[in-house]
């Protein structure tokens, strides 16, 4: 399953979308090197992933829609295993949407 929440904050960043399947990347306050570092770029959230899923994997399978620039599986702090999802961080929004709809 693939889906995002509409508002999700992380850090300075707040995550926001109309899209119920990608976020967009926005600042929260007036930081303008923030927008700047992020501006285009579009964040998939994949969810119910299986234990034995690794970030290699995922790369292989999610590369095919475009350049990846950050793809990170969350993990137990106490035993490094998988919670059983994943962001992906992707050069450009419009790629992740797509990415979201054909899921």
């Amino acid at each position: 399953h693939y889906y995002i929440t509409n508002n999700f904050e992380m850090g300075k960043r707040k995550l926001s979308t109309p899209n119920p399947d990608v976020i967009s990347l926005e600042t929260v306050s007036n930081d303008l090197t923030l927008d700047k570092d992020y501006k285009g770029m579009g964040v998939v959230y994949v969810g119910h992933i299986p234990n034995h899923f690794q970030e290699k994997e995922m790369r292989q399978f999610f590369e095919q829609f475009g350049d990846i620039l950050k793809l990170r599986i969350s993990r137990s702090k106490k035993t490094a295993n998988s919670k059983g999802y994943a962001f992906i961080l992707y050069e450009n929004e419009e790629v992740a949407k797509i990415v979201a709809n054909t899921m």
